[in-house]
């Protein structure tokens, strides 16, 4: 990290590094003074797949977590399944309550998204906006904004159901 930082390419501060639940469950203090070492960088840390492992709330205490990624298995059935939504809002309130941020994975219709509309902690992915692009088509598809926002603003602005 050392090496990339005084390349000038890329800063500690951009890059955010992100954690299985897995690795997060090992008690391992040489891995916690690493990722301190990384966050005094200015790198973040984020917890992926949150909720699919043998989750504990202590590493949410013990690590120096930022962002918690809400796994898709939450994010697929919603609508139909009321446990789904509850698990997912408690999720999103105890990360506010932490101060973290939120990334919600698997957003692949308008209803999921529309589930997340006053959630504003919460930062959306998934295919509803796009699919994993090749770089040269992920430069055109940020640079065609106009196109992009407007879908969303369009989803936005229902009301809604």
């Amino acid at each position: 990290m050392d090496r990339l930082d005084s390349s000038g390419l890329l800063k500690t501060g951009q890059i955010t590094l992100e954690l299985t639940e897995n690795l997060a469950m090992e008690k391992n203090s040489e891995q916690r003074q690493n990722l301190l070492r990384l966050k005094d960088a200015g790198s973040r840390i984020a917890l992926d797949d949150f909720g699919t492992g043998y989750s504990s709330l202590s590493y949410l205490k013990n690590l120096p977590i930022d962002i918690i990624k809400i796994d898709r298995s939450f994010t697929r059935d919603l609508r139909e399944d009321p446990s789904d939504a509850a698990m997912v809002n408690v999720i999103c309130d105890m990360a506010r309550t932490f101060g973290m941020q939120v990334i919600v994975e698997g957003v692949e219709t308008a209803d999921q998204l529309t589930f997340f509309r006053h959630r504003t902690e919460c930062l959306i992915q998934g295919y509803f906006f796009a699919r994993p692009l090749p770089l040269t088509e992920f430069t055109r598809f940020v640079t065609n904004e106009a196109t992009c926002m407007a879908r969303l603003l369009q989803h936005l602005q229902q009301p809604n159901p």
